[in-house]
């Protein structure tokens, strides 16, 4: 699934759809106190009542998105820490 950032949002992305080729969801990665939210239908009809009962619970969608962002942040931070 390919992740697009949102230029000046840190910790929002578009996360594309793996079964529908057009569509991509919105991920918002701060949310619920850093567990996420998703606009995918898993999110909205399963996963939100989850946290609403108090479990951390993530969509595939909201999953993808954490890896990048944590891969893209290692890069950053290793090519600041290369620079000094």
């Amino acid at each position: 699934m390919d992740v697009e950032p949102i230029a000046g949002e840190a910790f929002r992305c578009y996360v594309q759809s793996s079964s529908r080729q057009n569509v991509k969801f919105l991920v918002d990665l701060e949310e619920h106190d850093f567990n996420g939210a998703c606009s995918c239908e898993n999110f909205s009809l399963t996963r939100i009542r989850e946290i609403h009962e108090g479990k951390r619970s993530q969509c595939k969608h909201i999953r993808v998105a954490w890896d990048w962002w944590a891969i893209t942040m290692a890069r950053k931070i290793k090519a600041a820490m290369d620079a000094q």
